[in-house]
């Protein structure tokens, strides 16, 4: 007789049979739309999903021997999730701009000590953090574009983003710039093909 297994699987990408807008609240009616809109939009939406579920994937299997670079990758989807509850509740952002750029700065500076074995100093500066990562791993790019460099402000209220269309601009840079300093970090581990699949015996098999 076969014994009986449990399959656990975390993909790290949208499946062939799994449609995102059955996650979504609310989620747009196709025929509301014309058929290029809801293709255009389905694509942005699975592009998305994949990269938050390659994120996510990559911190649950790529522990850290250092406890504080550890507490770093556990921090990223929280300030994501903060982003997003503030802007679902009040259709704008301000506190929720400086958790992205928290989100980021634990992603750029894990990559750092992985690729340098030295901490990155203790600033917010987006731009020289991920200066430093692409001289550690000597390469060059350019991902820097819609995020605020100097987000301070938008820590204490004084400064709001109102336009839709510029905070879907800076969520899709910050996943990719996320996305892009784990998956460049050096560590033991690497996620690829469709994910984590975790195969479990039944322990009440007899």
């Amino acid at each position: 007789m076969i014994e009986p297994l449990f399959v656990l699987k975390f993909p790290n990408k949208v499946l062939t049979d799994e449609n995102p807008f059955d996650w979504v609240v609310s989620a747009p009616i196709k025929t509301a739309l014309s058929s290029e809109e809801f293709k255009m939009l389905m694509q942005d939406a699975s592009k998305r999903a994949d990269r938050i579920r390659n994120i996510h994937s990559f911190i649950r299997i790529v522990p850290s021997k250092n406890e504080e670079m550890n507490t770093l990758l556990q921090h990223i989807p929280a300030h994501l999730e903060w982003f997003v509850d503030e802007y679902l509740l009040n259709r704008k952002s301000s506190i929720g701009i400086w958790e992205l750029n928290f989100a980021v700065e634990s992603a750029l500076k894990f990559n750092y000590f992985t690729n340098s074995g030295q901490k990155a100093d203790y600033v917010h500066d987006l731009q020289k953090l991920y200066n430093n990562c692409l001289k550690a791993l000597k390469i060059d790019s350019k991902l820097l574009k819609y995020l605020p460099l100097t987000p301070i402000a938008y820590r204490y209220g004084e400064k709001v983003i109102n336009d839709s269309h510029g905070i879907s601009n800076i969520y899709d840079e910050v996943l990719e710039i996320i996305e892009w300093a784990l998956s460049t970090s050096k560590t033991d581990y690497s996620v690829s093909g469709d994910g984590i699949e975790m195969v479990i015996r039944n322990p009440y098999f007899h």
